[in-house]
């Protein structure tokens, strides 16, 4: 990460090395996740704590603050789920050594190309910046309330473990690639990338209160919050979320749940093989 130390010291051996490694090369020693390490900077804490504070101090002075503590705790019960189509998820649950692959790690297998769109030419630029020497090893969720993921990226949901990815999980903002592109359209960001936007897992209500706090004193009750906490937009297809940001792999088992929300535009067969495989592994499986 540009903005955040490059080296960083063994607990164990004292010796140096690149934060984006997960263990010290010289000992072999495991340490935090680099995406884990990047959100505990003091910078990036110090920022984040001025933004939640100054959330909190408005919310107390509006007569919010019962609202905004009630949406701290709804946030801590939110879920990391992953949205991908049908044929993604039959591939994950059929096969008990399959991992959910990466964006890059699927063009460096020869699975899929980069598709000529804005998007796929400019995410390998924000990624390298987001996770310098690392970004192949990072899984995108977005963090859910209630339902389902985002469905523009896939007919069913993968809601993942808590205990499976809280210390390698951080979050961000949003939509990594749009907050890249507002601060800057020609996305020359590298040591520009503003402070105070992305936590650990631990710290995610901090983050989520510090970014949507406006919205939630002046929302009309507390059943507002799912769409609070993921806003889908329908017009521009441009829906606003907090990313997760997963580093390693992921299974079925990494899985508490699936939800499928379009059984009709299955196969039966292969809906019933999914289904019998997902009781089999202890995994839950919802139709929406």
């Amino acid at each position: 990460m540009r903005n955040v130390s490059n080296s960083r010291l063994c607990q164990l051996c004292g010796n140096g090395f690149h934060f984006s490694l997960k263990e010290c090369p010289h000992c072999g020693r495991p340490g935090l996740y680099p995406n884990v390490f990047a959100a505990n900077q003091d910078a990036e804490l110090e920022v984040l704590k001025q933004r939640y504070n100054e959330a909190i101090e408005y919310a107390v002075q509006n007569g919010g603050e019962e609202k905004i503590r009630s949406f701290e705790d709804y946030v801590l019960n939110a879920k990391a789920i992953i949205a991908l189509p049908h044929y993604e998820l039959s591939r994950l649950v059929n096969r008990d050594n399959t991992i959910y692959a990466s964006f890059y790690s699927q063009l460096d297998g020869d699975s899929r190309f980069p598709e000529d769109n804005d998007w796929d030419d400019v995410r390998s630029r924000i990624d390298e910046t987001l996770f310098p020497n690392y970004k192949e090893q990072i899984r995108f969720a977005s963090l859910v309330g209630e339902g389902c993921g985002l469905q523009k990226y896939g007919d069913c949901s993968v809601v993942l473990k808590e205990d499976m990815i809280s210390f390698r999980a951080s979050v961000f903002e949003e939509n990594s690639v749009l907050f890249c592109k507002k601060i800057d359209g020609n996305l020359a960001i590298k040591d520009d990338m503003p402070k105070g936007h992305r936590a650990s897992w631990d710290n995610r209500a901090l983050l989520c209160v510090s970014k949507l706090f406006n919205k939630v004193v002046s929302s009309v009750d507390e059943n507002d919050f799912a769409d609070i906490l993921v806003s889908v937009d329908n017009v521009t297809g441009q829906d606003d979320f907090i990313e997760v940001h997963i580093f390693g792999g992921i299974t079925i088992f990494t899985a508490e749940k699936v939800i499928v929300m379009n059984r009709a535009g299955m196969n039966k067969a292969i809906f019933k093989a999914m289904k019998l495989n997902l009781n089999k592994k202890g995994v839950l499986l919802e139709e929406l």
